[in-house]
């Protein structure tokens, strides 16, 4: 799936868009430089989700967990792996979470460094790629499909 964003907002609704695909136990890997619109599409995608509360980056704190309205306990975690050293680190973060979560669906900002690490889950990678200062092309790609993923 490939889509150009025009704006913010656009970038926004494709997130949303790209919510009704994913499933319990995706992980999506954000792949993009700097200012590419990996916290705008995270938006879109909570929002997609039905989650209402700010969405923030985590930059500084890891790891964020939204609850995902009406989903009995899942919720969408929202990781940024830009300040982890190695796949090695993140990997050894990730297995606890992964196992205490089950249900939930992950995005992972900066976790190209994971791509075949992650085993037992459908991993997407989507990369962001700035066009201008206000558009944004994107490319969604699914690397690998996990034990009890649908392809």
């Amino acid at each position: 799936m490939e889509y150009t964003s025009l704006s913010p907002s656009e970038t926004e609704r494709f997130g949303i868009r790209l919510s009704r695909i994913l499933r319990k136990n995706d992980v999506v890997l954000l792949s993009g430089p700097l200012g590419s619109g990996k916290t705008t599409l995270m938006k879109g995608i909570a929002r997609g989700l039905g989650i209402l509360q700010p969405i923030v980056s985590p930059t500084f704190v890891l790891r964020r967990r939204y609850p995902i309205p009406q989903s009995k306990g899942r919720a969408l975690n929202h990781l940024d792996a830009y300040r982890i050293a190695s796949a090695q680190e993140l990997r050894g973060l990730l297995d606890e979470a992964f196992q205490e979560n089950t249900e939930d669906l992950w995005c992972i900002e900066w976790g190209k460094k994971l791509r075949g690490r992650i085993p037992d889950h459908r991993v997407l990678l989507l990369s962001l790629k700035i066009l201008d200062e206000r558009r944004r092309h994107f490319r969604l790609t699914t690397l690998r499909h996990g034990r009890g993923s649908a392809r």
